[in-house]
């Protein structure tokens, strides 16, 4: 077995360090370091995610791991540490990304694994408030990302992108460093809703009392939950409705009266507020089908019916296996088989 493979990161920490500072930390230039960085140490062909979480495994010590940002992957260990930016070892077993931009920079290295990567735009039309805004998404590109292949983290909402992992485990080798400067943070959905933040702790608390009624089976439940979303502000309706729509999922006469309340007091927003819901649902089906088969051809088939508009979007779509699984998706699946219609008969 090959040995060294944190040495390997550090010296790779370690240059890099100085030179960015060779560069006064330059934000701007970051990313064309870590990728000229990464370009020339070719850790994929000296490395493998067994043999650097073996080296974890028996290390006596590595540096402190606080999250850099909100967390999409399964396990997150932090190799090299400076005060300037991280190396990390990021591992994805079944799971896919929502569409997200960064507040950070840097490159990374895919180790293991290809990958499905979209990359899209958001316009805003509305801004609610400083944690959710209205628009459209549109896509810009998808591209299979196969091992050894070096793509850059770019900080701010002009970059958006959400990744399909199409083995298990897929294994990336990221530098990044924080961005907070950067407008950015923000999960995308659509038809066209950013939103950023996560509950306080009011929230959480008001979330828990309406569960346990809802549990309990209380009368109160149904117009404690109907009160609370008519008075919540824009986040606090989006995070009860999304906690909560399983429930009016059952009760469809009652959301769409309660949609229109909503719509008289706080604007046509709520409609795409509500689609967005639905968008979640099939992203959510998607998700559970990915991680009930194994294989990449039938999960290439989920990730062009989640991210593409045709099959020459992405290298191997037309693929036999593909074109098959694809089939088998919409015999099967009902509510994807208009995806898998849009796609092979466009």
């Amino acid at each position: 077995m090959m040995s060294g493979a944190l040495t390997r990161i550090e010296a790779l920490g370690t240059q890099l360090q100085k030179t960015w500072t060779e560069h006064a930390f330059a934000p701007e230039a970051f990313i064309e370091l870590c990728t000229t960085a990464l370009a020339q140490a070719r850790l994929e062909q000296h490395l493998s995610a067994g043999q650097i979480l073996a080296e974890i495994a028996g290390r006596a010590a590595l540096p402190e791991d606080p999250p850099v940002e909100n967390r999409v992957v399964d396990e997150q260990l932090t190799l090299f540490r400076c005060p300037e930016f991280v190396i990390q070892v990021l591992v994805w077993l079944d799971g896919i990304t929502d569409i997200h931009d960064h507040r950070l920079s840097g490159a990374y290295v895919a180790l293991e694994g290809e990958r499905i990567e979209a990359q899209y735009r958001f316009f805003c039309d509305e801004q609610l408030d400083e944690s959710i805004r209205i628009g459209r998404i549109e896509t810009v590109a998808l591209e299979r990302v196969r091992p050894g292949q070096i793509r850059p983290f770019t900080p701010g909402a002009d970059y958006l992108h959400a990744v399909f992992h199409l083995h298990h485990p897929s294994v990336t080798l990221a530098i990044r460093a924080p961005r907070l400067d950067v407008d950015a943070g923000f999960n995308y959905h659509r038809p066209g809703i950013a939103v950023r933040g996560k509950a306080d702790a009011r929230v959480r608390q008001r979330i828990q009392a309406l569960q346990t009624l809802h549990l309990a089976g209380y009368a109160e439940q149904g117009p404690a939950l109907e009160q609370a979303l008519l008075e919540a502000q824009p986040l606090e309706l989006y995070l009860l409705l999304n906690h909560f729509r399983g429930i009016y999922s059952q009760r469809l006469p009652e959301l769409r009266a309660l949609l229109s309340r909503l719509r008289e007091r706080r604007g046509p927003w709520v409609n795409t507020l509500a689609r967005s819901f639905a968008e979640r649902t099939r992203m959510l089906q998607i998700r559970g089908l990915r991680q009930a088969e194994r294989d990449v051809n039938f999960r290439l088939a989920l990730a062009l019916i989640l991210h593409a508009q045709t099959l020459d979007d992405v290298e191997g779509a037309r693929a036999p296996e593909v074109l098959s699984a694809l089939q088998l998706i919409a015999e099967q699946v009902p509510e994807l088989r208009a995806d898998v219609l849009r796609l092979t008969t466009g």
